[in-house]
């Protein structure tokens, strides 16, 4: 429903009953909303999880001495959803000695582990195999042995490995404190040379690589920020949104002072490309446009024809950020409010139409109980003039 056919609507009713859809429309306004931003946060919960991973096996990281190296995040992107099931990893490390490439998974938040992170494991794994040359031309080298790892936090990690402990998935789990930034390897078997061990190896829930392993069962401090990584081609649209035009603005705006806070779509296409330089000429393309697009719908741009350059897009900003915290704070509320909008008022509407029903009464009813109290206000006024 429309903004102006809620109006019409909400109109019609009766006082008492547009002060209840009031009421039920802010509070499936609120609701939406914080859905919306607890989105977004994960997603830079994640983040953080995937830079910690990544930069424990940096140039400058603490995990090097295992021979693993961190090679890129997202691999495999091109291949994602190529057809329903394709699902990529966050990161691959890769031991150029052994030839092995670990393919992590990284969570912010598990909720059923078997359905929400081993049901998945499948088809995961699948892609992988599926593309096995195209990762091996990603990285650089041969691979000949895969292992898998899932990465989050530690109370999610214990629920998906007490659901490993009847099951064969092949998969290594890792933990992580996002208030010490340290890593470790989750202890299925309970202790570090037990007599598991072998076992779980041949299942793949153990690493191979006896380096890897005893480094990762004592706490690997990993707190460095892998360079030029904030964010990743598969991040949350409003963080990619945030940290491109955070650039955009130190980089093209505030470098011409005094001007008119206008940029052009090549110079937006270029800070895409900054953020997310792995990606095809293509898919930068692609995401720029859905930036655009987006900034145009959130009011945070506005479009205007270029007199200078003959075919090229320009925008102006049309928002006063004066951190990247306040820029960033600013986009997500206006990009919930946006989401909320259409949906928060269906929301209301249904639920005040089962309360009407509920209360054994019907629309009709209260419609034209309203319409009613309307000829009564009016009569009464009426009455008031003829008095005067």
């Amino acid at each position: 429903m429309s903004s102006e056919d809620f109006s019409k609507f909400r109109e019609k009713l009766a006082k008492d009953h547009r002060t209840v859809l009031d009421s039920l429309l802010q509070k499936h306004s609120t609701e939406c909303k914080k859905s919306f931003l607890n989105e977004i946060q994960r997603d830079q919960v994640h983040s953080m999880i995937v830079n910690m991973c990544a930069f424990a096996f940096s140039e400058s990281g603490p995990l090097t001495s295992t021979g693993y190296h961190f090679i890129t995040v997202d691999p495999l992107y091109k291949y994602r959803g190529e057809k329903e099931g394709n699902k990529i990893f966050d990161i691959v490390i890769y031991n150029r000695e052994s030839k092995r490439a670990i393919m992590i998974e990284c969570k912010s938040s598990i909720g059923d582990a078997r359905k929400s992170v081993l049901a998945p494991l499948a088809d995961q794994i699948r892609n992988v195999r599926d593309h096995k040359k195209e990762l091996e031309d990603e990285i650089g080298g041969e691979i000949t042995d895969f292992e898998y790892v899932i990465c989050g936090l530690s109370q999610d990690i214990e629920e998906v490995g007490k659901a490993l402990q009847d099951s064969n998935e092949p998969v290594c789990l890792w933990t992580v404190d996002l208030f010490r930034f340290t890593l470790k390897l989750f202890n299925l078997a309970g202790s570090a040379d037990g007599s598991q061990t072998g076992n779980l190896i041949r299942k793949g829930q153990l690493h191979k690589d006896e380096s890897l392993r005893k480094s990762l069962f004592e706490k690997t401090e990993s707190r460095g920020q892998i360079e030029g990584f904030k964010i990743a081609p598969t991040s949350h649209i409003c963080r990619v949104l945030s940290r491109v035009f955070e650039r955009i603005i130190q980089e093209v705006i505030n470098a011409n002072a005094g001007q008119e806070k206008r940029f052009w779509l090549h110079e937006l296409v270029q800070m895409t490309q900054k953020e997310l330089p792995r990606l095809q000429a293509e898919d930068v393309q692609r995401i720029t446009r859905e930036l655009y697009e987006l900034a145009l719908q959130l009011k945070i741009v506005e479009a205007e024809k270029s007199l200078d350059k003959e075919n090229e897009m320009a925008f102006v900003l049309k928002i006063g950020a004066r951190s990247p915290r306040t820029l960033e704070k600013e986009i997500n509320e206006r990009y919930a409010e946006e989401k909320c909008r259409d949906r928060s008022r269906a929301l209301a509407l249904k639920e005040f139409e089962e309360s009407l029903k509920s209360n054994t009464g019907s629309l009709d009813y209260y419609l034209s109980s309203a319409a009613g109290e309307q000829e009564s206000s009016g009569a009464t006024k009426h009455d008031d003039t003829k008095r005067k």
